[in-house]
């Protein structure tokens, strides 16, 4: 249910990544998603890591740990 959920995190979808130069990009609109949903969202989450000279990804398996923990075997197909 819509009343169950917190919070929205997106990072969008990457269009351009270059950590090494320091930069990213992703498209995705924050607000839009939270004028939409009535949520608070979360996103663009990549570039922090990137500003302090890490590689913005993964970003994904820390929630992968807490959600399917219960399984043996997970396959992450993102930025495919």
């Amino acid at each position: 249910k819509l009343d169950d959920i917190d919070l929205v995190a997106s990072h969008g979808h990457t269009v351009f990544h270059e950590p090494w130069n320091g930069m990213t990009g992703q498209i995705g609109d924050g607000a839009a998603i939270a004028a939409e949903t009535r949520l608070l969202v979360v996103n663009d989450l990549r570039s922090m890591d990137v500003a302090y000279g890490g590689q913005g990804a993964p970003i994904v398996p820390i929630g992968e740990i807490h959600l399917f923990n219960e399984y043996r075997l997970l396959l992450n197909i993102g930025g495919i």
